[in-house]
């Protein structure tokens, strides 16, 4: 946007100024951005395949683009009813997203609109406020709409910006401001008395609120933020972190459960529902002890946690200890209430009584005598046993279509023509697998594999279909791409040679 302003500011008023003043304000932003993401282009530049967030794909922009017809629509959840019901349905046809219900801007701000652009259009040439909401307005039209300038950014720089839509933001503001004007105009002409004044303000303030007005704030798509609530939360939330510290030492090790990795985004895995950013409050609140939460996806810490994921909580705890960690946080938000209920008994059998927040929703187990009991009873190299344990992690990350298990309890995956499987290696040295693959569905004659510079063409397959893959697997991440002329079916199996 700055861009545009800065040029279009050094084509029409020939103000050097202010094309500089926008260039100013461009690099701020682009450093900001910069900084936001640094820790994603240096694991880039290191080349170790690591990256914040999930890909995304071309077609991925329209789903948080922006339906032209959303915002002439009423509100979302009006308080008239069938207005209500009339945006939901809406929404529903246009793909039913909690994005672009956000759109509908009801109908002042959608008059705003449209007699910005007409004033605009009918004015051309004039640089008076409406004119420039005007442009503004269309210009956010333009970049937002499917198919839109965003479609040629997704081709052309970059798929990563997503929520296009957002701009209603700016779009609102300015079809307000435009149609605010147009009424204070309006009552300037008609030289209307004070008394009158106030009355006709007081109407156009009733009709403005009435117009925005949902009908339930408790929607999770119009809630209002509770300060109050949120306040007290984060009082409790930092007064827990504070008691943790007081008995815990400087760079004690903590980790924090659910386990959430950087592609569950802010979802809780375990009830799926938002609020798994939770997980950064401690590291923020926290003055001297360090946590477990965060990491880029393909970077050891994310192969790591994946790995642990798949454990139970007596098979967690002595690898949590083997790994050095001190204490356990257990945020039961992330958990169903049964779920929660049934780790904090099993925590408490091993780790004894907890630290318990106020509100009862946070819990946290200090590891230092079960950690001391640990390395009494094993040795250094049963230890390491234990560490080992969740060295390589695998998944495929690209063309896999579906995971289902078989009758038999097998673990059946439905790749695409060309899949990606990324292994990783958490460890400081390179480590021998073996993977044992089995093609369940498809023909077996066409499949290629490939790890680095070694290639198999699963030709040799044994008479029950079943094949061999010996790997050297380099610490981080290691990459092993699956051809196929169509859909297969497979089952895998990796163990350390």
């Amino acid at each position: 946007m700055f861009v545009f302003a800065g040029i279009y500011a050094l084509i029409s008023f020939k103000s050097v100024c202010k094309f500089l003043y926008a260039a100013y304000l461009c690099i701020l932003v682009l450093c900001t951005s910069v900084i936001t993401i640094l820790p994603g282009i240096v694991a880039s530049l290191a080349g170790n395949n690591s990256f914040y967030g999930t890909a995304r794909a071309n077609s991925d922009i329209d789903v948080g683009s922006m339906h032209i017809v959303s915002l002439f629509a009423p509100i979302y959840n009006h308080f008239i009813e069938p207005l209500g019901k009339f945006s939901e349905n809406l929404n529903k046809a246009l793909n039913n997203t909690q994005e672009k219900s956000l759109i509908f801007m009801g109908g002042i701000m959608a008059v705003g609109l449209i007699f910005s652009i007409y004033y605009m259009l009918y004015n051309y040439g004039k640089e008076d406020v409406i004119c420039l909401c005007g442009k503004s307005n269309l210009f956010f039209l333009l970049i937002s709409i499917v198919g839109g300038i965003d479609s040629i950014i997704a081709m052309y720089v970059t798929s990563s910006i997503r929520s296009y839509n957002r701009t209603v933001v700016y779009i609102s503001f300015f079809s307000v401001l435009s149609i605010g004007i147009l009424i204070d105009k309006g009552i300037n002409k008609y030289k209307l008395k004070n008394s009158k004044k106030i009355i006709v303000y007081f109407i156009i303030f009733i009709i403005g609120f009435v117009g925005v007005l949902p009908k339930d704030y408790s929607s999770i798509w119009v809630e209002m933020p509770h300060y109050n609530e949120i306040e007290k939360q984060f009082n409790t939330e930092k007064q827990f972190v504070a008691e943790i510290e007081n008995i815990m030492e400087e760079n004690d090790e903590i980790f924090e459960l659910p386990i959430v990795t950087e592609d569950d985004i802010n979802v809780w895995p375990e009830t799926e529902e938002q609020g798994a950013y939770n997980l950064y409050k401690p590291v923020i609140n926290s003055k001297k002890t360090v946590w477990s939460h965060g990491g880029l996806i393909n970077s050891r810490p994310y192969f790591w946690k994946k790995s642990l994921k798949e454990l139970e909580i007596e098979e967690l705890v002595p690898v949590l200890s083997a790994y050095g960690f001190k204490g356990i946080y257990i945020d039961t938000n992330g958990f169903e209430e049964r779920k929660a209920s049934e780790i904090i008994n099993q925590m408490n059998a091993i780790l004894g009584n907890p630290l318990v927040s106020s509100d009862e929703k946070l819990y946290f187990y200090d590891m230092r005598v079960y950690n001391k009991a640990l390395y009494n009873l094993f040795t250094e190299k049963e230890i390491e046993k234990i560490r080992s344990s969740v060295y390589i992690w695998a998944e495929f990350q690209t063309g896999l279509i579906q995971k289902d298990i078989n009758d038999l309890g097998f673990e059946i995956y439905t790749l695409n023509e060309k899949s990606k499987m990324v292994i990783g290696n958490i460890s400081n040295s390179s480590i021998n697998i073996k993977i044992k693959l089995k093609v369940v569905n498809g023909k077996k004659d066409s499949i290629v594999v490939e790890c680095g510079e070694k290639k198999f063409n699963l030709t040799d397959l044994n008479n029950n279909g079943e094949f061999s893959l010996d790997l050297n697997i380099l610490p981080g991440t290691n990459i092993v791409n699956f051809y196929s002329n169509d859909i297969i079916d497979i089952k895998f199996d990796i163990n350390i040679a």
